[in-house]
């Protein structure tokens, strides 16, 4: 049975990717950052639901150069037959150009651009070893990298060069692995946003509604299995990426 490798696993919309590609019938491994609790508790549930399936979990630490690099080789080495690969770490918090931080740009281009950089040169090497079919990248992006606004700088030159990436991967690796990118709106209320400010975005949204855990769920499936699929980005953003509404410049932006 095909295995999957998530990083970045145990977030709200990582474990929902997770648990999307049990559905699928995947083995799945994935890594957490913060709390081996929250991952230990991701593992229980993932067993009682999905019995016949295989799941395991690793600490990863894409902020720790020397940790990142070992973690990646101990990954491919240590799990047969991983056919897909997702990039869901991330790092977000606000900035503009006028107040940014250069420590806070680094971390930025670390998690978005080096880190997943470092897997892909990885995955290839595995994927020739082991002869791997139809193997894929799906790298967990925003739409916000085709919509650009003034606000979440580094977070957005960081997301912006991971779409970036991937285009140049999925050029590199043809016809061996295909590498795809998911850019996503806003599924959750942000950790900033009160309830009344994740509203007011979703109001803003040409489709005036969320995007939903189930059009991931098919965004996932088509991208895994769709073998003509390379180099693309779908938008679940309920058409945000379609043009940014130009707000008050004097009121906070959480979104």
């Amino acid at each position: 049975m095909r295995t999957i490798l998530v990083f970045g696993g145990t977030s709200t919309v990582g474990f929902e990717i997770v648990k999307i590609c049990a559905r699928l019938s995947y083995n799945v491994v994935f890594t957490y950052n913060s709390s081996f609790e929250r991952a230990q508790n991701c593992i229980h549930s993932l067993k009682e639901k999905f019995p016949d399936l295989s799941f395991d979990i690793h600490h990863f630490d894409a902020l720790d150069n020397y940790q990142r690099e070992k973690c990646v080789q101990e990954l491919f080495q240590n799990h047969c037959n991983i056919s897909s690969v997702f990039y869901n770490s991330s790092l977000f918090f606000y900035d503009k150009i006028e107040n940014h931080k250069t420590d806070d740009l680094n971390k930025s281009m670390d998690i978005h651009v080096k880190c997943p950089l470092l897997i892909l040169k990885a995955f290839k090497a595995y994927v020739v070893k082991n002869k791997i079919e139809n193997p894929s990248v799906i790298h967990m992006i925003d739409s916000r990298v085709v919509n650009l606004t003034p606000h979440f700088c580094s977070y957005t030159l960081g997301k912006s060069s991971l779409w970036t990436l991937t285009q140049t991967a999925a050029r590199e690796f043809i016809p061996d692995i295909r590498v795809n990118a998911v850019g996503l709106g806003p599924m959750t209320q942000g950790e900033k946003q009160t309830i009344e400010q994740f509203h007011q975005q979703l109001e803003s949204l040409p489709l005036k509604k969320k995007p939903s855990f189930e059009d991931l769920f098919k965004a996932i499936d088509c991208l895994l299995h769709c073998q003509s699929l390379t180099g693309q980005m779908l938008y679940l953003d309920s058409g945000m990426s379609l043009g940014w509404q130009f707000p008050d410049q004097k009121k906070p932006r959480f979104f």
